[in-house]
């Protein structure tokens, strides 16, 4: 929730800033049919200590001055190792990863001469990568899909849950947004919309070195149906 006010605050704060200032008549390029505009999404809010990070690149082409399709890649990586013991013999590395892809439609609305509302879908398909490799109790192993420490090998699947785990995940969503024209098509944004996903868990796959492998044999899946919001800014520019 305070992520959700402060991007509000923000985003206010530039349209009154906009405001205060067109007196100046500084020039502003509004879409028109044919042009094309990119954009990142940045967030610049605290995510584990990290205070900033890039969550996607979006563009958009308009084939008329109301009307856009949509294209969306997100991405993103992560590793970290993580040494136990005295003399450092124990050890876990996990390495894990996100890419995403959507196409979608927005229908545009102008209502001043600095901001466009906008309306429109997304179809979007996901998928988050898992893996780790490490040695416990003069034990090497390896795990394929999941991104984990391993305790015993007795129970080598007890740190398992969902946000560790290698996934694929497919959305609809109907969304909203809105875009604040700076200076010629150089423009701010957020969006939020209603989404309902499926997400199909991957098997993993636990290899110790020397010892027979085991895996996972549930049909872990789940569905998520509900109203969001994208904790992040929209930095574009119109050509």
């Amino acid at each position: 929730m305070r992520k959700i006010l402060v991007t509000a605050v923000a985003l206010l704060a530039t349209v009154t800033a906009v405001a205060q200032g067109a007196g100046t008549r500084a020039q502003v390029e509004r879409p028109s049919k044919g042009a094309i505009s990119t954009e990142v999404q940045f967030n610049p809010f605290d995510q584990g200590g990290k205070t900033f990070s890039i969550d996607g690149i979006k563009a958009r082409f308009f084939i008329s001055d109301r009307d856009a399709l949509r294209a969306k890649i997100g991405f993103g990586m992560s590793t970290d190792k993580f040494m136990t013991g005295s003399d450092g013999s124990s050890y876990t590395k996990t390495r894990g990863g996100d890419v995403s892809i959507g196409f979608g439609y927005e229908r545009h609305f102008p209502v001043a001469k600095r901001i466009d509302f906008y309306v429109g879908g997304q179809f979007e398909f996901a998928k988050h990568f898992a893996h780790s490799k490490g040695e416990s109790a003069a034990l090497d192993y390896e795990v394929e899909g999941a991104a984990i420490g391993i305790a015993s090998k007795d129970d080598p699947f007890a740190s398992l849950n969902e946000d560790n785990r290698a996934s694929s995940a497919f959305s609809v969503a109907a969304l909203g947004g809105m875009d604040v024209y700076v200076y010629r098509g150089l423009y701010l944004g957020t969006e939020l919309g209603f989404d309902i996903s499926a997400k199909k868990f991957d098997k993993v796959r636990f290899k110790p070195e020397g010892h027979p492998h085991v895996e996972t044999h549930d049909t872990a899946k789940n569905l998520n149906i509900g109203f969001y919001i994208e904790p992040t800014i929209r930095l574009g520019y119109t050509f």
